[in-house]
């Protein structure tokens, strides 16, 4: 059996496009975790050869992209996968509104930067595009058979590079609207192929690393100010595009948004400006006010006192009796914990006793039925409820390091 896999090998890099399809169709079935014949792969150019084809047609990229997503669950395929001129063609061919596999490229890429060498290579890189006035923008580095690229006019336009990170979080927005299904598509006008949601996992493996967490916590410029020249918006926090994504239907796109809040959270010079309301101004923008997206997730459809009511984010008040808790228990843990982070220093305690936390808590924990949740509560409870003294008022926690990084989201496509 192996030896015949090894002889379909030299037809990856065939010239007819129908000899390299049924050569890979035979083999993407073997790059699973579980198959014994998955050492092929291992060979001497094959990876280069999958990296290629996931430029081609439509069928053969698909299948392409199929095996480097099994293959990526493997610390040595993932180092292999991510040469710099890969990353530089599957961030632009995600980033490319009309790139019909964007879902799959971006389940490859929340593989691949779970390695820290990856995941800084991200927030470094910066990318090609041709911007011309009153067009969309043309992501050169996207050329593929899979994705139809911008209209561009001879002699107009200008080709410049762009930074990478503000392109995936505009990209992971956009998505948000996008048809989960193809049949949804049909009869409207979608600007974006795919959904992107995993993209939020990507995120979380980012902020994972200490240089991630200060992306995310520091003003930058924006997507709009970067494709548009002539914008006046001014720098603003990456992270704020992400809150309102908390409660997001697709777990997906939920659970890799509460985990990137989590770890930016491990950043303790930043929790004046997570805090802040918006309309005050704190490194050069407004304040991210993450607070009300931390405590929705944990209402329930529970009747409060009005002024236990009028203390809580107003996102959180008079919610209706059809109102659900977050359903899964481990992005419930993810918050209470993110919750414990905040209060870390006083003026974190404060805030959160200030809005109502432990109201929503309160009830929360009554209806708990998770053990490690309802621990967790409980250690909220004690920071938050306990009295300041002189001690405590200066007194600054030490929170444990336990970034979150997706393991359960390590993906295999067959």
């Amino acid at each position: 059996m192996e030896d015949q896999l090894v002889e379909l090998l030299p037809f990856l890099h065939d010239r007819n496009p129908s000899v390299r399809q049924i050569a890979l169709q035979n083999l993407v079935g073997h790059s699973s975790a579980t198959s014994p014949m998955r050492k092929i792969f291992e060979r001497e150019g094959v990876i280069r050869d999958l990296k290629l084809l996931a430029r081609d047609q439509p069928m053969i990229a698909h299948d392409a992209f199929s095996a480097l997503i099994n293959l990526s669950s493997s610390t040595l395929h993932s180092s292999s996968i991510s040469s710099p001129d890969f990353l530089l063609f599957l961030v632009s061919y995600i980033i490319n509104p009309s790139s019909t596999l964007s879902d799959l490229a971006t389940m490859l890429l929340s593989n691949l930067s779970k390695l820290p060498t990856v995941a800084n290579a991200l927030l470094a890189l910066s990318i090609p595009v041709v911007l011309t006035e009153g067009m969309d923008p043309v992501w050169v580095g996207a050329r593929s058979g899979s994705a139809v690229l911008g209209v561009q006019r001879p002699g107009k336009g200008e080709e410049r590079m762009v930074r990478a990170m503000p392109c995936l979080v505009e990209a992971f927005v956009q998505g948000a609207a996008a048809p989960e299904k193809a049949e949804e598509a049909e009869g409207k006008e979608v600007k974006r192929k795919g959904t992107c949601h995993f993209l939020a996992s990507v995120f979380a493996n980012i902020t994972a690393t200490p240089a991630g967490r200060e992306y995310f916590t520091t003003p930058s410029p924006t997507y709009a100010s970067l494709i548009n020249p002539s914008s006046t918006e001014g720098p603003d926090y990456p992270l704020r595009q992400l809150l309102i994504f908390t409660d997001h239907a697709n777990t997906i796109r939920r659970g890799g948004v509460t985990s990137t809040i989590k770890n930016a959270a491990f950043h303790k010079p930043s929790h004046r400006a997570l805090l802040a309301e918006e309309d005050k101004t704190v490194g050069g923008a407004p304040g991210l006010n993450i607070l009300p997206s931390l405590l929705y997730p944990l209402c329930g459809p529970e009747e409060f006192d009005l002024d236990d009511q009028d203390a809580l984010p107003a996102n959180c008040q008079f919610l209706p009796s059809t109102k659900v808790r977050e359903p899964d228990a481990a992005l419930r843990l993810t918050h209470v914990e993110t919750l414990v982070l905040l209060c870390t220093t006083l003026a974190g305690r404060e805030t959160l006793r200030k809005n109502g936390t432990y109201t929503v808590i309160k009830a929360m924990h009554a209806a708990e039925k998770d053990e490690k949740v309802g621990d967790e509560v409980i250690k909220l409870v004690n920071l938050i409820m306990r009295e300041e003294g002189d001690e405590t008022k200066v007194e600054e926690l030490d929170a444990q390091e336990t970034t979150e990084v997706d393991e359960d989201m390590v993906l295999e496509e067959v």
